[in-house]
């Protein structure tokens, strides 16, 4: 694809990036673009999974959502300027591998954190904190801190702690990288049922196309800091756009 994908629309407005760029400093000083002049926009209710090999910008398109990294150009979260939205009160969820787990609390009281930030009486933490716990296998895990987990006990324990949480936009970084097949299997069920009943906007980076046609309705393919096609997983599949795209999909998993 020549140049830089520009009005790339999926839907409706709920997230859009007009002609946003971010860069990152490399040694001597020298600055390289993570990504140049991102046009796209994000419906309400989408599973977007943003795909492509390492270093193509993934993580740091979800990083300018988190206001952790800088950009140039605008984005709009449900038609406002996200620069004008404090952060803690964006209504982000974000579940990478390097975690966000409170050291000095239980799983339990991990889980049961953003509920009582909520202002929900006990009984009723207590009732969806052991409900997730059961679903996710975490039930003898629950007065463990984390560094008593595995990774893989640390991710699941991460995933089902935003899922309890009230997000209107959930941003996944790779969230089953240190998963077990089993396991994946088991949080990739339970992810997508709760997509399908959560009205929520989803972004998850992954470099996995059997994750993203088993989770996603979107597929966003990037490389090089530019997006190469958006469109429905049929959509990319039976029409890719370029030789980058074909040849990404044609390697699969390997």
């Amino acid at each position: 694809m020549e140049g830089h994908a520009k009005n790339n629309i999926i839907g409706g407005v709920s997230l859009r990036f007009d002609n946003v760029t971010s860069a990152y400093k490399k040694k001597r000083k020298q600055y390289e673009f993570a990504f140049a002049d991102l046009s796209f926009s994000v419906a309400k209710g989408s599973f977007c999974a943003i795909l492509g090999p390492s270093g193509c910008g993934k993580t740091t398109l979800l990083r300018t959502l988190l206001g952790s990294k800088d950009y140039e150009g605008n984005i709009y979260y449900n038609d406002i300027d996200i620069e004008e939205i404090p952060i803690k009160d964006r209504g982000i969820s974000y579940i990478s591998q390097l975690g966000n787990l409170y050291s000095n609390m239980t799983v339990f009281d991990n889980l049961a954190f953003p509920l009582k930030n909520e202002g929900m009486d006990f009984e009723e933490i207590k009732s969806r904190v052991l409900g997730i716990s059961n679903d996710f296998d975490l039930m003898f895990l629950l007065d463990r801190k984390p560094r008593y987990l595995s990774f893989g006990q640390q991710e699941k324990v991460m995933l089902a702690k935003a899922l309890l949480s009230n997000s209107e936009l959930f941003l996944f970084d790779e969230p089953f990288a240190n998963l077990d097949d089993k396991s994946k299997l088991e949080a990739e069920k339970i992810l997508k049922d709760f997509s399908l009943s959560h009205q929520a906007t989803y972004l998850y980076v992954t470099h996995s196309l059997k994750e993203a046609s088993v989770l996603a309705d979107t597929y966003i393919i990037m490389n090089d800091g530019r997006i190469e096609q958006i469109g429905s997983p049929l959509e990319v599949v039976s029409h890719p756009k370029n030789s980058f795209v074909r040849s990404f999909l044609e390697a699969g998993d390997e």
